[in-house]
């Protein structure tokens, strides 16, 4: 493991406190080079169908912001239903299959 795994797991331990989670995936930069992903470490996260996905990941943002800044770590929120959709968002699309699941609510 390295240096940067406990900072992750520092994050996903700040954003399950703060909000509805269902599940958190890392998607590495460079495992996912379709999607232009500009941090190095990226949360895949998964919120209930309930909660707006796009203000659920402002608020990740801002928090993430303020707690971990210059961490390399961005977070990306997306409904439930976006696993099982077809076609599936690209980026949930790889962490599912280039990623790795770091949280299970």
């Amino acid at each position: 493991m390295n240096a940067t795994v406990p900072r992750v797991e520092d994050c996903v331990e700040v954003l399950v406190k703060a909000f509805p989670v269902e599940d958190i995936w890392l998607l590495e930069r460079n495992a996912a080079n379709a999607c232009e992903l500009d941090a190095e470490h990226n949360l895949i996260v998964v919120v209930p169908e309930s909660e707006a996905a796009h203000k659920v990941e402002a608020e990740m943002q801002k928090l993430l912001a303020q707690e971990f800044a210059g961490s390399g770590i961005e977070a990306f929120v997306f409904p439930l239903s976006a696993i099982d959709r077809i076609p599936r968002p690209l980026m949930v699309k790889m962490a599912l299959t280039s990623g790795e699941r770091i949280y299970c609510g």
